[in-house]
């Protein structure tokens, strides 16, 4: 299984910004419940979740060579300063977060 990586700044940013555990988010991205948007620069990805527990979206930016999580940005903050994201992109990590949740009563039944 692949471990993401994450910067002390984006650990950070997570504790100021969302009341997600660390672990949950690295989870969410090492078992691919999330959406990646082509890089908007050479080394950068774009990286929309949705998190249930904040009932919000949330862009991880990770650095493509060192595949690093670098910072987390709420939707209004990303939406103000890069491209405005699609509603089909928020369904799409709506319905993967929900995913995850389905699969875990699932196995709680």
């Amino acid at each position: 299984m692949v471990h993401t990586g994450i910067t002390d700044h984006a650990r950070l940013r997570l504790m100021q910004r969302s009341r997600l555990p660390l672990h949950v988010l690295t989870d969410m991205i090492d078992k691919g419940n999330m959406s990646i948007w082509a890089p908007t620069r050479d080394i950068k990805e774009h990286i929309l979740i949705y998190s249930r527990l904040d009932e919000r979206w949330y862009v991880l930016i990770r650095d493509i060579i060192s595949g690093c999580i670098v910072t987390v940005l709420p939707e209004t903050i990303h939406d103000s300063s890069f491209i405005k994201i699609k509603e089909s992109d928020k369904k799409s990590a709506y319905d993967l977060a929900n995913k995850v949740r389905v699969r875990v009563l699932n196995l709680l039944v």
